[in-house]
């Protein structure tokens, strides 16, 4: 399958000299700056725009590495031809992590895990998609998951059982066993909707 990806060549800075090597696309010309790294992982046809200036066009999915000036950010992200507005802290080392997924949109940081041994543990970050709080129930333990919050936490490679609920826990979204390969998860969470799971783990949905 041919996949359209339309990129800048991954550089932002602050307003200032601009080239246009991509009539849709605008670039910063600054090779001297200091930039963080930001990951787009895009599970959905999107457009990317970072403190206005378009950097992303995509027609199937696809994960994207940009090169980002450290500092607060404005996300702008067409869903469906409609523009969501996000805030990202990039940071000078490390990596932000974005994801565009069917439930939603979400942001936050990419930590490694405290461990020397990364294979063993895995670091699960909870988010929720939207504005409704969430509750994760793992190996019969309660997270709580808050808008515009990560919840994250470590765990052992291997299959966990796991249900998301709504806050109070009366109403099961989904139920399953999240496997995990070691190193950094993301599970995006959204009201009635299954799980995405982003990173060296997958969720498989069970009845019951």
């Amino acid at each position: 399958m041919l996949t359209f990806l339309l990129v800048s060549t991954l550089s932002l800075a602050e307003p200032g000299p601009v080239a246009h090597r991509n009539p849709d696309v605008e670039e910063a010309v600054d090779p001297n700056d200091a930039l963080g790294t930001l990951v787009i992982d895009a599970r959905v046809p999107t457009e990317v725009l970072v403190d206005g200036h378009k950097v992303m066009q995509l027609f199937t999915s696809a994960t994207t590495e940009l090169r980002v000036r450290p500092g607060n950010r404005r996300l702008t992200i067409y869903l469906n031809g409609t523009p969501q507005e996000h805030s990202i802290d990039i940071q000078p080392t490390g990596s932000s992590l974005v994801i565009i997924g069917r439930t939603g949109v979400t942001t936050g940081q990419r930590n490694a895990p405290s461990t020397s041994d990364a294979s063993e543990i895995a670091v699960v970050h909870f988010r929720a998609a939207g504005d409704v709080a969430s509750q994760v129930r793992i190996n019969g333990k309660i997270v709580k998951v808050q808008p515009q919050e990560v919840s994250p936490m470590e765990l052992p490679s291997g299959r966990h059982d796991i249900s998301f609920r709504s806050l109070d826990g009366t109403a099961i979204w989904a139920t399953g066993v999240l496997s995990l390969d070691g190193g950094e998860v993301v599970v995006q969470i959204a009201e009635g909707r299954l799980p995405e799971v982003v990173g060296d783990g997958r969720f498989t949905a069970r009845g019951g």
